[in-house]
């Protein structure tokens, strides 16, 4: 769709025939390591000029023409991206190409892949993405991707030329009726040297940076949003992990309710397991508040997990115990609320323990008379509430 075939690189490329302003890095679709050497020779050239022109008009000439796009002169590299873009997030896989020998061994996914100039310089390349998701032909807010640090999804802070221009391109596709986008997606574009968007690929599904924007709109609408990944420890569960954020005041509660107020900036796990990737949403009303949380937040996921830590008393005739239990505020069944209290019943000893149950159950009574029987305890032993 972006770029024109490398086996007919006379051949405009679909954006080209529908007339669509479109600027993206000048590169070839290849399908083939032949495809492939073809492309770099017809791309070597640009890494060796000066200068070059990241415009590109109805009629550009993608096969060779200075103003289909750039490279710096400097940069005596290339780049390998998937067409079939996978990963989510940004995560597409981008290979970085120093001479055509390397071309060999490179095996090309379904789909082929796409050879193309960078847009930037190669220190930078492909570290920040701008991204746009889109829903049924709906476009969301525009994301900035970080590949290589945290946070991994933030709304975008890209200068409001560049942000114009990107939405710009984007309606441009999505009202298209020749190119027919439904369900979700992802525009992804980076930056030229002098500092212009360019579309480098369109994905089809879901990603990642849909999530952290709609459940903004849905939940913090007018906020901004922050999104990144971790990896807790083994030991820290989702509960011990709310509590902490809970005690920093940095929870995100929605409000509910018709009349809802405007939200407070907090954060909410959307995916979380101890020991592997999870993710976390942040909302608040300035760029500066969402670091703020991040760093407050990550201070406390890193500590260490006092939540589970428990001393060791053994059970011997010189300590007494008393023992209550009691379900999670989070459960609801029945069976949750009255047997969490009454487990521990079978451990109470004749003249020593003590154990607090929940009162107005006949089960618990019963189990409660059935132990007391069986293990010669007296009544006052248990107390119901």
């Amino acid at each position: 769709m972006l770029h024109r075939d490398a086996s007919k690189p006379d051949e405009p490329a679909l954006v080209e025939k529908l007339g669509l302003a479109v600027s993206v890095p000048r590169g070839y679709i290849c399908h083939n390591a032949s495809q492939l050497l073809s492309a770099w020779e017809l791309l070597a050239p640009a890494i060796n000029s000066t200068t070059a022109s990241a415009h590109q008009s109805p009629a550009a000439d993608v096969s060779g023409s200075s103003n289909r796009i750039s490279a710096t002169s400097v940069c005596p590299h290339m780049l390998l991206r998937p067409v079939i873009a996978r990963g989510g997030c940004g995560g597409v896989s981008v290979v970085v190409i120093s001479s055509p020998h390397k071309l060999a061994d490179y095996s090309i996914p379904p789909g082929g892949v796409v050879l193309e100039l960078p847009s930037g310089s190669f220190s930078t390349h492909d570290k920040v993405a701008i991204r746009v998701g889109f829903l049924q032909r709906e476009l969301l807010a525009p994301v900035d991707v970080f590949r290589s640090s945290e946070p991994s999804v933030r709304s975008s802070q890209q200068p409001p030329g560049v942000l114009a221009d990107v939405m710009r391109t984007c309606r441009a596709l999505i009202s298209s009726p020749e190119l027919e986008f439904s369900g979700a997606g992802t525009f992804e574009f980076s930056r030229s040297a002098d500092g212009r968007p360019l579309l480098v690929s369109i994905e089809a599904g879901f990603s990642l940076d849909h999530f952290p924007v709609l459940f903004a709109r849905r939940w913090a609408p007018g906020s901004r949003v922050m999104c990144w990944r971790f990896t807790p420890g083994e030991d820290l569960d989702v509960w011990a992990a709310w509590y902490r954020l809970h005690d920093i005041g940095a929870c995100f509660h929605p409000r509910r309710g018709t009349n809802r107020k405007p939200l407070s900036a907090g954060v909410w796990p959307l995916v979380f397991s101890g020991g592997e990737q999870s993710v976390f949403v942040a909302v608040a009303k300035t760029d500066g508040a969402l670091s703020n949380l991040h760093d407050r937040v990550m201070t406390v996921m890193h500590a260490p997990a006092l939540e589970n830590l428990q001393e060791c008393v053994p059970l011997d005739s010189g300590v007494r115990r008393i023992w209550c239990g009691s379900p999670r505020p989070e459960y609801r069944r029945i069976t949750q609320r009255y047997n969490l209290p009454t487990r521990c019943l079978s451990l109470v000893r004749k003249k020593l323990d003590i154990i607090i149950l929940p009162g107005d159950n006949p089960s618990v009574v019963e189990f409660w008379k059935f132990i007391r029987d069986v293990n010669e305890l007296d009544d006052d032993q248990v107390s119901r509430t």
